[in-house]
């Protein structure tokens, strides 16, 4: 029986509770540790999803030979350090859209990957949204001919049963990324950085998930170095 791949989460933010529903009964991934520089917020999150190693750093975690794979769910200016420590420390990662603040830092990505020989990839959960992979297969299909122009009309709002997030999630969003919050905004700083960052709530690493299936969304790098583009033509 070929072992399941141990995944820690860097964060156990608001976004983390939907990301470890992929373990629930994952017969190729399972979630083995979390870290989070809020105390409090990583062990309660490991409590409720019976998770045992809890770290408040996360080279710490990045130390830990029992992880294989780390998702990265974190303020966009950090993206790229802490990926770069991932696959330094030779763990595979899963990226949070957006891939980068830049086209230069997806190249430093791209080559980051490259040399690691880990498999890399950014999370776009829309690529498997039913209407898009629709109006995907009928462009394929020709049914409405060249396309001139595209419209997506998005509709905000709160709705019964939605998703809920704190309001103090977008203070990073709408302030510069290196803002130091407020304490009452649990304002922190990244272990390892000079750069202080706040995400859903001003604590550090909101993470996700790398299951077992294929990684295979905008920029892949397999075992080898073997990288495969999905992104602007840009990168290649």
């Amino acid at each position: 029986m070929t072992p399941k791949i141990r995944v820690g989460f860097i964060g156990a933010g608001r976004i983390s509770d939907l990301h470890q529903l992929g373990y629930r009964d994952n017969p190729t991934g399972e979630l083995a540790a979390v870290a989070d520089v809020d105390a409090n917020v990583a062990e309660s999150q490991a409590k409720k999803w019976g998770v045992r190693k809890v770290y408040t750093d996360h080279r710490k975690l990045l130390a830990d030979k029992e992880i294989d794979a780390v998702e990265i769910l974190l303020p966009h200016h950090l993206h790229l350090p802490v990926m770069q420590e991932a696959l330094a420390a030779g763990k595979h990662v899963s990226l949070q859209k957006p891939m980068a603040l830049s086209m230069d830092e997806a190249r430093q990505m791209v080559a980051a990957a490259k040399r690691s020989g880990k498999m890399f990839r950014v999370l776009e959960n829309y690529r498997t949204y039913e209407p898009y992979m629709r109006a995907k297969a009928m462009l394929d299909a020709g049914e409405i001919g060249d396309p001139m122009s595209i419209r997506i009309k998005t509709v905000q709002g709160k709705g019964v049963g939605g998703w809920e997030g704190p309001a103090r999630a977008n203070v990073w969003r709408a302030g510069n990324p290196g803002l130091r919050l407020p304490r009452d905004l649990d304002s922190a700083v990244l272990p390892g950085q000079g750069r202080e960052g706040a995400c859903d709530g001003g604590r550090f690493g909101r993470a996700g998930q790398v299951a077992g299936h294929a990684l295979d969304d905008h920029v892949e790098a397999r075992e080898g170095g073997e990288v495969r583009l999905m992104g602007p033509a840009e990168l290649a």
